[in-house]
C-alpha cells in the first residue's frame, strides 16, 4: 500500500512539472513578451502545432494521474484514517494527533480536488487558444496554467506530508498500545 501511494504521488508530481522551457522563460512580470524576445515569439508561432500536441499529451497524462491519485487519497482518507479513528473513538482510546491529521488530510483532499478543477479548466482554455494568431494571449494562459499546476503540486506534497505524519503517529500509537499505555485512556472528545 505504501509503495502504491508513493508511486502514485511520484507519478502525479512528475507530471506536474513539464512545461516547455522556452515558453516559461519568456514571461515578463505582466505575462507579456519582453521587448527582446522576438526569437522566442517566432519559435513558438512556428512550432505551435508541436506545442499544442505536447499540451494535449500533458493534459491526458494529468487526467490519468489525477484519477489514480484521487482514488488512492480517497482510500487513505476513508478506508484507513476514518475507519481506524472510528475504532479508536468506539473503544475510547486516545489517538493523540491521529484525529487532527485525518481532519487536515480531508481538508487538503478537498483543496486538491478544487485546485485540480481550476487547473483542468485553465489547461482546457490553453489548449483551445490559438498560439499562432494570438501569441500574447497564449503566453498569458500558459502562465496561468503553470500557476494552477503549481498549486495542485503543492496540495499533492501537503497530502503526502500529512499521510507521513499520520503514519508516524500511528506507529507511536501502536508502540504505546503494545506497551499498555493507550489502553483504557478516554479519547479527547
Amino acid at each position: 500500500m505504501r509503495k502504491l501511494l508513493y508511486y502514485s504521488m511520484i507519478s502525479l508530481a512528475s507530471t506536474l512539472v513539464v512545461v516547455p522551457n522556452a515558453a516559461a522563460q519568456s514571461f515578463g512580470v505582466s505575462g507579456q513578451l519582453k521587448p527582446g524576445d522576438g526569437m522566442i515569439y517566432n519559435s513558438v508561432t512556428m512550432h505551435c502545432p508541436t506545442v499544442k500536441f505536447r499540451l494535449i499529451k500533458i493534459h491526458e497524462n494529468d487526467g490519468l494521474a489525477r484519477v489514480n491519485a484521487g482514488q488512492h487519497y480517497d482510500l487513505i482518507a476513508t478506508k484507513l484514517m476514518a475507519r481506524f479513528n472510528a475504532k479508536l473513538a468506539e473503544n475510547r482510546l486516545s489517538g493523540g494527533e491521529l484525529f487532527n491529521y485525518a481532519a487536515e488530510f480531508d481538508k487538503h483532499l478537498i483543496n486538491f480536488r478544487d485546485q485540480y478543477r481550476v487547473y483542468e479548466t485553465a489547461m482546457t482554455q490553453l489548449i483551445k487558444s490559438d498560439c499562432e494568431a494570438y501569441p500574447q494571449n497564449f503566453y498569458h494562459l500558459l502562465d496561468a496554467v503553470r500557476n494552477e499546476r503549481q498549486k495542485v503540486q503543492k496540495e499533492v506534497l501537503t497530502l503526502h506530508k500529512i499521510a507521513g505524519q499520520y503514519r508516524k503517529e500511528l506507529s507511536k500509537f501502536a508502540t504505546d498500545y503494545k506497551d499498555g499505555g493507550s489502553q483504557g485512556e478516554v479519547n479527547g472528545y
